[in-house]
């Protein structure tokens, strides 16, 4: 990429407030070559992620948020990238005990296997001796996290279950849990969750719930009515869907396992499965409630293409599909009514699970294209980017420049910023990070270097004052390096910038003794 979009910047002044504004951390792979990262995990100041450069394969890479802090940790699989080889692919990040334990490849022909980092390539080592982890997940309970592996010397279709501390002498065998009836079938973990110090995990295709406390006497299997695909602890107990879309309650035995509602008009599987402190909320083709018996298990909207699904609060926000356009929408669970928030923005829906929404800071990010609907019927689209919803007053407005589409709409955060994969068409899918950036700006003149520019941020018309009366000239320019207009004053000009699009610009000033003079000014 030839010219760093800083859409961040610094400014001081009274009466301020926030707006979300974007920052490309590091043009990776320069130009429009860029390609998409995958599972952020912060930890230490630091994400961990994986990345990919074009040249070493998918690997481990971490960032603090500054382009010089943004690196390839180490290259596990080495070699170029092919669709064959050179990628190690560390995904399943895990912070225990201050060990930040993934799973990895390091060659082309063996499976993945447990390895810890620091940040540091020398602290980038293999736990053990080449310990299996089939699962797609670590579980923590604890100090300790679970996993699956397999007996290699034996058959490597006999899943046990396993421990870490993150350490070689922490990494134990807990014992045998089943033989896979396909030879080299990873395991899916579909669900998991703790309660009274043990852990509680299902896996697919399994019509059974295992249970373990850390011990091999303390691990067992329940056999359950039907295969657990989402699970959560509500009031001390463990709710679950099964694989019959019905839900049901379980104290953690067979015997006390019971069916509370069949989750009538199931035509779709169950895309999100919370609770809030007193209600249980469950949406597919519709969006139920319940206080976790029979009698209060109740459908709050009708049947509908419903995705995206987050809770925040007593809130649950959600895209729901409405003449072929799909809108942003919440059901208040307290009210019990819904309401489509906003009928001129369509909304993005990412990877399988179809996410929606990224929660921070009392705002929701989401992809949004405009759309106008004439008086006729037909519509028509606008240029879709991201968009963010504020909780707090419901407004919504566009993250200038970058759209998160196509990308699996992960992310993770450091401080007051959060970081995704997004593409701005020039520099390719890479890095970003958005701050919540104050802009509006005291309308009284300041003086640095003799120069004021003022107001900050402007609509119409910008003004341009300097202290003395010799001519200087000015260039305004944007973010891409681009000259858009040029000009001399004495003392003062104002300069029409009404015609300029929303954003972040420079305005450069070139002093009589030759000096250059960058200032930022915000167009409104």
């Amino acid at each position: 990429m030839k010219y760093l979009l800083l859409f961040a910047f610094a400014i001081a002044g009274a009466n301020l407030y926030a707006q979300p504004w974007a920052l490309l951390v590091k043009d990776v792979c320069p130009g429009s070559c860029g390609a998409e990262s995958f599972y952020y995990t912060s930890h230490n100041n630091l994400i961990y992620y994986m990345g990919n450069d074009a040249a070493n394969g998918n690997e481990l890479w971490t960032t603090d948020g500054t382009a010089a802090n943004t690196r390839l940790v180490k290259d596990i699989n080495p070699g170029p990238f092919t669709q064959a080889g050179g990628n190690s692919y560390p995904h399943a990040f895990c912070n225990i005990n201050g060990n930040m334990i993934f799973r990895a490849m390091k060659t082309n022909v063996v499976n993945y296997t447990l390895w810890t980092t620091d940040g540091t390539s020398g602290g980038t080592k293999e736990v053990g001796s080449s310990v299996p982890v089939e699962s797609n997940v670590f579980m923590p309970l604890g100090s300790i996290a679970y996993f699956v592996s397999n007996d290699a010397a034996v058959n490597p279709d006999i899943k046990d279950l396993w421990k870490t501390d993150g350490t070689a002498a922490g990494t134990q065998k807990i014992g045998y849990i089943y033989t896979s009836a396909i030879t080299g079938m990873m395991v899916d973990i579909l669900a998991y969750a703790t309660l009274n110090s043990k852990l509680y995990f299902a896996v697919k295709d399994q019509k059974m719930l295992w249970v373990t406390d850390g011990t091999t006497a303390g691990t067992d299997h329940i056999n359950m009515p039907a295969g657990v695909v989402r699970m959560t602890v509500f009031q001390n107990k463990l709710y679950f869907i099964g694989d019959d879309q019905k839900l049901y309650v379980s104290d953690g035995s067979a015997l006390g396992t019971k069916l509370i509602s069949d989750l009538v008009g199931m035509a779709s599987k169950v895309t999100f499965f919370g609770a809030t402190t007193k209600d249980l909320v469950v949406v597919n083709n519709k969006i139920w409630k319940s206080n976790g018996s029979s009698s209060g298990t109740r459908a709050l909207t009708p049947a509908s293409s419903y995705a995206g699904a987050m809770l925040t609060g007593n809130k649950l926000y959600y895209v729901v599909g409405y003449q072929n356009t799909v809108y942003l929408s919440m059901t208040d669970l307290n009210t019990e009514k819904s309401i489509t928030i906003d009928t001129n923005i369509t909304v993005s829906t990412h990877s399988a699970e179809r996410k929606a929404f990224i929660s921070f800071m009392n705002k929701l990010y989401f992809d949004g294209t405009p759309v106008t609907t004439a008086a006729d019927g037909v519509k028509t689209y606008g240029k879709r980017s991201l968009h963010a919803y504020d909780l707090n007053n419901g407004s919504i407005k566009p993250i200038q420049h970058i759209t998160a589409y196509l990308t699996s709409f992960a992310s993770a955060s450091l401080g007051n910023e959060l970081f995704l994969t997004a593409n701005d068409s020039i520099s390719g899918m890479e890095l970003w990070k958005i701050t919540d950036f104050p802009t509006d700006i005291t309308q009284a003149p300041k003086l640095d270097h003799g120069i004021a520019v003022y107001p900050n941020p402007v609509k119409d018309v910008l003004i341009l004052q300097q202290s003395s009366s010799a001519t200087v000239a000015y260039s305004i320019v944007n973010l891409y390096g681009q000259i858009l207009q040029q000009g001399t004053l004495q003392q003062k000009a104002e300069i029409n910038v009404a015609y300029l699009p929303s954003g972040v610009y420079n305005i450069t000033i070139q002093l009589p003794n030759n000096e250059m003079v960058t200032k930022r000014f915000v167009k409104q």
